[in-house]
């Protein structure tokens, strides 16, 4: 993965570059600073000519590491440069946020260090080039120009990032895991990768699963072959159309498709609203976005049909009474998970949730709402009982629905 550390001139970038490569390597991965100080100390002479030459051989680098952190301000030619190089890649951003008092105090104790890179500007010109940046930052000019090229934008001050409570909401290893799939599959030639679920809408986390949507036409099996070869995973398995595999603490669910329609349903019921941002092989060209949208336009979501989850419910209470009746444990344990999964449909229409995937949004909330889990039948409980709380459920609930 490439993480960009942007900020202001003396915001703490390289401060915090060293606590996220230490993080990493601490986690078993080493990673490489970038830092285009460190490329103008060895390129650029104070002209424009060579500091084009030292921007040119930086992105370069940035290029070929594919493990690097990338410390920049972020902005001007550089910045439009880097983005439009890194136009078909995934990146995740830090934002180094510093009050301009903070940075304007920190120029005296680092002016010799300064005086050893060659800026066009000068070092005389320092305290104008940060007042001017801390307005670009504060009109939101790094959310609106990175957005549409990171996976996500972390905004910190170097005071929380040495609290815990910072780290625990930045999945790195998930990143890491995300990268090295990305790398993998495109060294191979796959050029279409989207993301849905969380990592989709961007809200990862350390308990999320990594959902991918390849679009392909070589079948399965030769996709797995490279995941096993490249990724090594510590586990893998092909389900249907999916290869499940882990790697890095982290399980990735990779969808394999000749076409995008085939998944659009679980892209649509993912809520994503940033479509750009969940492409991670195909951006340049255009056409995964171009067949994002036409699928999209032409789904139509399965919506609940209460009617139908009725039927079902008494269908399986008659089927749940004559297991109670046979004193068949199984059979009854059985009925009653399908009674809850189409109470759970009915209870989700209830609550405004209109489409129902395998795990629609709301649904912890509603088992708390609704205490489903008193209605977990537990094996060797008395089963009467457990009949005749169902019931009354059913009947307070779900008659108005």
């Amino acid at each position: 993965m490439r993480f960009f550390v942007l900020g202001n001139i003396n915001a703490g970038k390289s401060h915090f570059s060293r606590i996220l490569q230490k993080r990493l390597f601490d986690m078993g991965v080493v990673y490489k600073v970038l830092s285009i100080d460190e490329f103008r100390k060895k390129y650029a002479k104070g002209d424009r000519e060579s500091e084009s030459f030292a921007q040119d051989m930086f992105i370069k680098a940035v290029r070929k590491t594919h493990n690097a952190i990338v410390e920049m301000v972020g902005f001007g030619d550089l910045g439009e440069k880097m983005m439009r190089a890194l136009r078909d890649y995934v990146i995740v951003v830090f934002y180094v946020n510093t009050s301009l008092e903070i940075c304007l105090q920190r120029i005296e104790s680092k002016i010799n260090v300064y005086r050893k890179i060659p800026y066009i500007e000068g070092v005389e010109r320092i305290h104008k080039s940060i007042k001017m940046l801390d307005g670009t930052f504060k009109a939101g000019e790094l959310q609106k120009q990175w957005s549409a090229l990171s996976l996500k934008i972390y905004e910190l001050t170097n005071e929380i990032c040495q609290k815990e409570v910072f780290w625990r909401g930045v999945p790195l290893l998930h990143y890491q895991a995300l990268s090295d799939v990305i790398v993998s599959l495109k060294s191979k030639g796959y050029k279409k990768l989207v993301a849905f679920g969380g990592l989709g809408r961007g809200e990862l986390s350390k308990y999320s699963d990594l959902d991918l949507i390849l679009i392909t036409r070589v079948p399965i099996s030769q996709i797995a072959r490279v995941i096993e070869k490249c990724i090594k995973p510590s586990y893998m398995d092909i389900l249907g159309e999916k290869i499940i595999f882990n790697h890095c603490s982290c399980m990735i669910e990779l969808v394999c498709v000749r076409a995008f329609s085939q998944y659009v349903k679980y892209y649509e019921g993912s809520k994503i609203k940033d479509i750009q941002r969940s492409i991670l092989l195909g951006r340049e060209e255009g056409r995964v976005l171009n067949e994002i949208k036409k699928s999209l336009k032409h789904f139509v979501p399965e919506a609940i049909n209460v009617q139908s989850c009725m039927q079902k419910v008494r269908y399986y209470l008659v089927m749940l009474e004559k297991s109670q009746k046979e004193r068949d444990e199984f059979r009854f344990f059985f009925f009653n998970n399908l009674i809850l999964d189409n109470l759970m449909r009915i209870l989700c229409l209830k609550e405004g949730v209109r489409e129902y995937l395998y795990c629609p949004k709301k649904t912890n909330y509603i088992i708390e709402k609704y205490k489903i889990a008193d209605l977990i039948y537990i094996i060797k409980n008395d089963k009467v009982k457990h009949l005749q709380k169902l019931l009354h459920f059913i009947e307070r609930q779900c008659q108005k629905v």
